[in-house]
């Protein structure tokens, strides 16, 4: 229990669970709008019951300002007032950025990007959200040049969005649910 500050993104690039003895709504990751939270790399890594709050992906490289999920798992956590910046086709995923994860029971809700993906950015083919509420999210700014605000709530270039609550997002230039890119 209790609001744990990171001054740098917390990396899994090993089986390693982090878990919260009581849950998301007592249990708080704060990156104070200056790193992403979580970075999972291997596929037994697991974050499980925090809440990911005020987490930044930077300019340049990839999105996802809670986390970026080149494999493993994110389950029962909320992300909320996430942001990620606008660092090209690569970007966006205010709340997440996942490739090869699973992202499970969680909710997003008040994050942000100018690129891809308010709330979550499904890049790859083994991109699994499911069970989610996907709430109150924006892919919003100027639009045009290098602002793509597409995705409110979920941008998904693949992947699986699957029972999903997707409600009250906004996106300047599409999508504001959910933005699929066949």
């Amino acid at each position: 229990n209790g609001t744990y500050a990171v001054t740098q993104e917390v990396a899994l690039v090993e089986a390693i669970v982090v878990r919260s003895v009581n849950g998301a709504p007592v249990t708080t990751v704060d990156a104070a709008n200056g790193r992403r939270c979580f970075f999972l790399t291997d596929p037994g890594a697991r974050v499980q019951g925090l809440t990911l709050y005020r987490g930044y992906a930077e300019n340049s490289g990839a999105g996802g300002g809670g986390a970026y999920l080149q494999y493993g798992t994110i389950a029962d956590c909320t992300i909320t007032n996430c942001s990620a910046g606008n660092s090209g086709s690569g970007g966006g995923g205010g709340g997440i950025y996942v490739i090869n994860g699973t992202i499970s029971n969680c909710t997003f809700s008040c994050n942000h990007t100018v690129q891809y993906g308010g709330g979550v950015r499904l890049a790859g083919s083994a991109a699994l959200v499911t069970h989610c509420l996907i709430q109150s999210n924006g892919a919003t700014g100027p639009g045009g040049g290098s602002y793509s605000c597409l995705g409110g709530g979920a941008f998904m270039d693949a992947g699986t969005l699957r029972n999903c609550l997707i409600i009250g997002n906004l996106a300047t230039n599409g999508g504001s649910g959910v933005r699929l890119v066949a």
